[in-house]
């Protein structure tokens, strides 16, 4: 890690993530914290051009009007995060998870970006081996998905489409799949299901 990279992770672990940002900012260089914790921090307005921000944590962050284009959020939990009225052309939501608190930009398409929450179009999606322990999925179409080997232990599936996915050894301990469709779905023993859940298939 570089003394740059030092110097920032330091500052945002100090609970200054907007002086880190406007560092980067001033040096003309992407802001990096990949995998950081900026849980609840206040960067309305950021710019945050080219960000890597792959698997950070942003649950409750305030990203109002900031510049996210072209910023990598892969992974990145977004639960109840305010991004209403950000740029966020080019970025990566691959994903990403949010909840119905999540703000998003008006007329912004999150169901289509590949991103993990209620009402999600993920239609095919490859989360094999994921870890998505009470991700909101319900009415999410995840119909032919591959979750394979995923952690949905205590998630969401209300009246979510698995219709044809893979849950070979999907762990689904305490998730709701009340009214979840899961006609043609594959299974195997090592599926782990609710307790006192029986599939219908």
């Amino acid at each position: 890690m570089s003394e740059i990279e030092n110097l920032i992770a330091e500052l945002c672990r100090a609970g200054h993530p907007e002086q880190a940002v406007e560092l980067c900012a001033s040096m003309g260089i992407p802001f990096r914290f990949p995998m950081g914790d900026l849980s609840g921090a206040n960067l309305s307005g950021a710019d945050l051009r080219g960000a890597q921000l792959a698997a950070a944590s942003l649950g409750r962050t305030n990203l109002r009007n900031a510049n996210l284009e072209g910023a990598n959020l892969s992974w990145a939990f977004l639960r109840r995060a305010d991004l209403s009225g950000a740029n966020l052309s080019g970025a990566t939501l691959w994903g990403v998870q949010y909840d119905a608190g999540t703000r998003w930009p008006e007329g912004f398409d999150y169901k289509t970006s590949g991103a993990i929450g209620p009402m999600a179009d993920l239609r095919g999606g490859d989360f094999e081996e994921g870890e998505f322990r009470f991700a909101d999925l319900e009415g999410a179409d995840l119909r032919g998905a591959n979750l394979r080997w995923a952690d949905f232990r205590e998630a969401c599936f209300k009246d979510a489409d698995l219709r044809g996915a893979n849950l070979e050894g999907t762990y689904l301990q305490r998730a709701d799949l009340e009214g979840a469709d899961l006609t043609g779905a594959v299974i195997d023993k090592f599926t782990r299901w609710p307790e006192g859940f029986e599939p219908a298939t």
